[in-house]
């Protein structure tokens, strides 16, 4: 079992880093040994095979994607096993900016829904998997822990993956508010490296699993507006788009996906430090 305080971060952001100790060296704005361990735990790696961002459909809420994510974040680059990680449910809230009115009833609730919940990934063209996300959920109210592992299934997915990857920094997702942000962020974050990406509209909202809203601009409001903007305001790309229309029907998006040096961003994290 590995517990939190002995997972030590694959890699963190340089630019992060830089920030923090120039924080504290400012009057008034020292950052404690708590808050470091917290920006520290922020910037470990999430990496998860392409075929899990680009096509599998599966339907999470925010929080249950942010459990999730941060336990994939503890997968060491060498892992050849998932492991059964043991973590005080106090750190795992302020490290995901959660504050729910009762964290212990809050996240059994949370991980209980994550447990049940399965989804199918298509291996090839004849072949499909059912799978699910968590093996165990353990909870202790006296110690205020919980303990999870990652179903044995998903190590195709998540372990010794060696090319058709994607990773990326907690970080960049934590602050985000709409479910659909982080969707969205995954599978922009996927084709980067192309620095450009088109998809049809129906297929992108099966991927957001925002299949709910018919009307195109419903959809755009309420899902990829509100997602570009948290994606351009609180990671490390920025994404921009373009609508294609056959005849007066949206039919097609084209984005575009550049690295985020927004100062903006940085002082956001760094502010968000100072809360604990």
């Amino acid at each position: 079992m590995v517990k939190e305080e002995q997972r030590r971060p694959v890699t963190s952001d340089p630019r992060v880093k830089r920030e923090l100790l120039e924080a504290w060296g400012q009057e008034g704005g020292y950052l404690d040994r708590r808050a470091l361990d917290i920006e520290e735990s922020r910037n470990y790696k999430v990496t998860k095979a392409n075929v899990l961002i680009q096509k599998t459909r599966y339907s999470l809420t925010l929080q249950e994607q942010k459990v999730i994510l941060y336990l994939i974040s503890k997968i060491g680059i060498d892992d050849r096993e998932f492991q059964t990680y043991e973590f005080s449910i106090k750190e795992f809230c302020d490290i995901c900016d959660i504050t729910p009115d009762s964290s212990y009833s809050y996240l059994k609730e949370v991980t209980k829904k994550l447990r049940d919940k399965s989804f199918f990934v298509r291996i090839n063209d004849h072949e499909e998997i059912l799978l699910s996300w968590l093996s165990t959920c353990r909870y202790n109210r006296k110690q205020g822990t919980i303990t999870l592992r990652i179903c044995e299934d998903m190590r195709p997915f998540l372990l010794e993956l060696k090319k058709q990857f994607t990773s990326y920094h907690l970080i960049n997702v934590l602050s985000f508010k709409s479910k659909y942000s982080i969707r969205l962020y995954e599978l922009m974050k996927s084709y980067s490296y192309l620095g450009k990406m088109s998809v049809g509209v129906d297929e992108l909202k099966e991927r957001l699993d925002a299949q709910n809203y018919i009307n195109f601009k419903d959809f755009r409001v309420k899902v990829l507006e509100m997602a570009v903007g948290e994606i351009n305001k609180y990671s490390d790309i920025y994404v921009t788009y373009e609508t294609v229309a056959r005849g007066r029907k949206i039919v097609e998006l084209k984005f575009t996906i550049e690295p985020n040096d927004s100062l903006g961003v940085l002082a956001h994290r760094i502010d968000t430090l100072y809360k604990h």
